[in-house]
């Protein structure tokens, strides 16, 4: 009976973790990834957690209430390019909060709270 409830346990938790990839970023779970990636601890002062898939970066951009969205895109290798931007917040860690495809140069209207994660992305990948 201890063997069927363990196994049962398991094939349930691996069920929902193959639910939780197949719809997208997870806020916490990116926020330690992005962590990981910046090779920093979690930070004293309040960030953006900044997360670019296709180069396997992360940063921890200090916070400040002027930064925009486009401020974080001139900050990676699509400065130039079109880009998918996802942002999520802690109080809704499976669901974004923002997504948006970025034209170079254009502006967007979206404002950042510390502690955002913020993924910029291929528009055309699945993530987006």
């Amino acid at each position: 009976m201890k063997f069927f409830l363990i196994s049962l346990i398991l094939i349930l938790n691996l069920s929902i973790s193959n639910f939780a990839q197949a719809t997208g970023p997870e806020y916490f779970s990116s926020k330690n990834w992005i962590e990981e990636k910046a090779h920093s601890p979690s930070p004293s002062q309040d960030v953006i957690y900044l997360g670019v898939i296709t180069s396997q970066s992360g940063f921890l951009i200090p916070y400040r209430k002027t930064l925009k969205i486009q401020d974080l895109i001139a900050m990676t290798s699509y400065k130039q390019q079109v880009a998918g931007i996802i942002v999520m917040r802690s109080k809704n860690p499976i669901e974004p909060v923002f997504r948006v495809t970025s034209e170079p140069g254009s502006k967007i209207n979206f404002v950042l709270e510390p502690s955002d994660v913020v993924w910029v992305v291929d528009p055309n990948a699945p993530e987006i």
